[in-house]
């Protein structure tokens, strides 16, 4: 009786605690909540919940391991367990998300935990001989102002946590109902995204890229399109940071990367000279898309040259400063594939990356082009990344080109290519293929008045 008895006590804790921690997981957490709820509500007292996401903990996971990771859970655990009182209760829900539930006379007190929470993180953890940083995000609620029902509860500071966590690191943000709504606007144009590509509703357009003195076509960009009528009215942007945010961007980024370069190499035999095409890569791809097999692969299948593809990736992926975007770009040069930087000039260490990255292409970031002609500032500033990145090998593509006024100056300060609705717009596929087939891209007009065939 004395083993079974061990033994069910075991299954029990299994099933409320968790493993790594020693903390309630979420079934205890949630059961507590419900508790502590009931009596608030016989006592007239108030619940806060805190909902907290540790930023950086999967760098650690996947540069330090598994076992490193572990051990941070548990330091984390150890200073909220110091910052909070013996009632309340501290939680992992899974991964590196923490709960704490406070019962308190008046919320005072939440805000100010919160940046006890914020400070205890901010100190360096030591694992393994290592020093780590990690920030807290933090989203609160509080019971009865924000609802009675745990459920209800657990949602609300899930949403204020998203709201910190767009506001930026080592933040906390307290529950309002505009975030309800719109945490459900976001949950329903996931569900939007699911759908149109479970049913590929999705379609590549292509906006051609030329050389800036000849207007000779050398290539094209892809854009993404949806071709869906749930989706036909939601911003771009909005859908493909949602799927940044959900992980959707990785099979949907393998399909955009196989799909472009089956056209790719499909234009080969109606093109003087081989076209490149670039594809833009977000940080998530690159993280966990595993992007050298994935391109490797689809160039073996496709049968195409490595050289005639272009990946685009913009300053932001390189912020995070992971050793590992080092060797992933490495191997992705080595492959043979060009790498370009998009939108320059918007980060805090441009010129470190033109260094440190092996980078073919730099495209000049669209807010400069804008106004190049008419603001000294701007002028000066194209005219130098020109200069630099020329100087360091790389070739300079300015974007987004409108008039005859803004493409004549690219060409005077010697970049080599662009693009552009004064150029061309982006073509759906047939129609990019169309007008290979007649020997031209589009009709481009140059500063004199003529027009130039591309």
């Amino acid at each position: 009786m004395g083993f079974r008895k061990k033994y069910e006590d075991r299954l029990l804790r299994q099933a409320n605690f968790d493993d790594v921690t020693g903390l309630p997981n979420r079934v205890l957490a949630m059961d507590r909540l419900s508790q502590a709820l009931v009596q608030a509500n016989e006592h007239g007292r108030m619940v806060a919940i805190m909902y907290i996401d540790l930023d950086k903990f999967k760098k650690v996971n996947d540069t330090l391991g598994h076992a490193a990771g572990d051990q941070l859970l548990q330091e984390v655990s150890q200073r909220f367990l110091s910052c909070v009182h013996e009632s309340d209760t501290v939680a992992r829900l899974g991964g590196d998300e923490f709960l704490i539930i406070l019962s308190l006379d008046n919320a005072t007190r939440v805000e100010v935990l919160a940046a006890d929470i914020l400070n205890a993180c901010s100190n360096t953890f030591s694992l393994d001989g290592h020093e780590v940083f990690v920030t807290a995000i933090i989203g609160m609620t509080i019971s009865p102002d924000d609802g009675t029902n745990p459920h209800v509860l657990l949602r609300n500071a899930d949403a204020a946590m998203y709201q910190a966590k767009e506001k930026g690191r080592n933040t906390y943000m307290f529950f309002t109902p505009e975030m309800n709504a719109e945490a459900i606007l976001r949950l329903e144009l996931e569900a939007k995204l699911c759908r149109a590509m479970e049913k590929e509703q999705m379609k590549l357009n292509f906006q051609p890229l030329v050389k800036a003195d000849t207007c000779e076509l050398v290539g094209a960009e892809v854009l993404l399109r949806w071709d869906s009528q749930e989706l036909r009215d939601v911003n771009l942007q909005q859908t493909m940071e949602m799927a940044e945010e959900t992980g959707l961007i990785v099979p949907l980024g393998e399909w955009v990367l196989r799909t472009t370069c089956e056209h790719a190499k499909s234009w080969l035999a109606l093109s003087p000279q081989p076209l490149r095409i670039a594809v833009d890569v977000s940080a998530r791809q690159f993280k966990e898309g595993n992007i050298v097999e994935l391109t490797k692969s689809i160039l073996s299948d496709v049968d195409m040259p490595a050289n005639l593809l272009e990946l685009e990736t913009t300053e932001g992926l390189l912020l995070s400063d992971d050793p590992e975007t080092d060797i992933i770009m490495e191997e992705l040069s080595e492959l043979g594939v060009r790498l370009s930087i998009d939108d320059f000039g918007t980060g805090y260490s441009s010129l470190s990356y033109l260094k440190r990255f092996p980078f073919d292409v730099l495209k000049i970031d669209r807010a400069f082009i804008k106004d190049v002609t008419t603001d000294p500032e701007d002028a000066a500033l194209t005219r130098a990344i020109i200069a630099m990145a020329q100087g360091l090998g790389l070739k300079v593509i300015g974007e987004e080109i409108e008039t005859a006024e803004q493409l004549e100056f690219l060409r005077a300060k010697g970049c080599d290519m662009i693009q552009g609705y004064y150029i061309g717009g982006p073509m759906e596929a047939d129609a990019f293929r169309s007008s290979l087939k007649k020997g031209y891209g589009h009709k481009v007009r140059t500063p004199k008045n003529s027009e130039t065939l591309v």
